[in-house]
């Protein structure tokens, strides 16, 4: 029996499933871990505060409730540490060109060729926490869009998650160029 050979149909839906299993594995094994974590601490955090409000409210009233105080502070001061740890992966402001940078020199590396690469607006999209100040979390997303092909596009992924900050992709476009046969890239990243 001779062998059938794939159609461009064919090729495509194999390459667009690929993609959509790669995602999937990056968002399942690196981004929701982390999430879940922050979003844990965030809540004991906020328990914390709360609890500790509500022993000094109590305090006023003229109960003795120093040594609940002390405890719940200790744990908060626990915590907080734990959130600077967490907070540690977070890229700041001052962060924000050497991660920039990086990526850059991430996708030259891996053979992309970067033809945009623009700041979004994330003014409506900040993540706020409710409690205090101190643990105002702000991402900064990027539009960016490139051109490889898709092992090189892979590797970037890979390249990108082993970054010292935290670099998360939101959104992924793949699109195969007419006139050449290489992929156009679009991505949606938060660092």
């Amino acid at each position: 029996m001779a062998k059938k050979s794939m159609t461009r149909f064919e090729q495509m839906g194999i390459i667009a499933l690929v993609v959509v299993i790669a995602c999937f594995f990056y968002v399942k094994k690196v981004y929701d871990p982390e999430s879940k974590k922050f979003k844990a601490l965030r809540k004991k955090c906020s328990k914390l505060f709360s609890e500790v409000r509500i022993l000094k409210w109590q305090q006023k009233e003229g109960k003795d409730i120093f040594v609940l105080i002390e405890k719940n502070t200790e744990k908060l001061r626990e915590e907080q540490t734990k959130f600077g740890e967490v907070r540690l992966s977070l890229a700041g402001r001052e962060d924000l060109p050497q991660v920039l940078t990086a990526i850059n020199q991430i996708a030259a590396a891996n053979n992309l060729r970067i033809n945009e690469f623009k700041d979004v607006d994330a003014s409506s999209k900040t993540d706020k926490l409710k409690t205090e100040e101190m643990y105002e979390l702000r991402r900064s997303r990027h539009s960016l869009v490139m051109f490889g092909n898709f092992v090189n596009f892979k590797a970037f992924l890979k390249s990108i998650g082993q970054l010292p900050k935290l670099v998360t992709v939101e959104n992924v476009v793949i699109e195969r160029e007419r006139k050449r046969d290489i992929l156009k890239i679009t991505l949606l990243i938060a660092i």
